[in-house]
């Protein structure tokens, strides 16, 4: 006999409803976030853990069994500034030359282009597009479109 495959050649009446489904892979710290288990035996979460909206909210997801706390990218950035202040962070080869950026030149020109980017009418939770190749330029640019929020 022939296993069937469920999620082959889904019926259209149940798109919706697995549409709706924020799955959780990982325990609740709590029982009143438990909602129910779906079909595989995950948790599904009363919060979403994503959103496609500028005003929505999600849960962050949590390891029980990690004593960390969550932290932000700036967050991390300090922490690595307060590590490797003087060495080097980014380099690139420019007509033939290495140029070479620090960890402290690298996020004091991530915040001027934070400054940059929000002084020509960024706002928060908007979004910057950056085309190029890879460079210091880019990551200053990325890390910079991060800090303005």
């Amino acid at each position: 006999m022939k296993e069937k495959k469920l999620w082959r050649k889904p019926r259209k009446m149940l798109l919706p409803l697995l549409s709706s489904l924020q799955i959780t892979y990982l325990v609740p710290m709590n029982k009143e976030e438990l909602t129910q288990l779906d079909f595989r035996g995950f948790f599904i979460s009363k919060s979403p853990l994503w959103t496609t909206t500028a005003d929505g909210q999600v849960t962050l997801r949590r390891d029980p069994t990690c004593s960390q706390a969550p932290i932000t990218i700036h967050q991390m950035f300090l922490e690595s500034l307060e590590k490797y202040t003087s060495l080097n962070a980014l380099a690139s080869k420019k007509e033939g030359k290495w140029e070479k950026i620090t960890f402290s030149e690298y996020y004091r020109l991530s915040r001027k282009a934070a400054k940059s980017f929000l002084k020509l009418g960024l706002e928060r939770f908007h979004s910057v597009a950056i085309l190029g190749f890879n460079s210091a330029e880019w990551f200053i640019s990325a890390v910079g479109a991060v800090f303005a929020g």
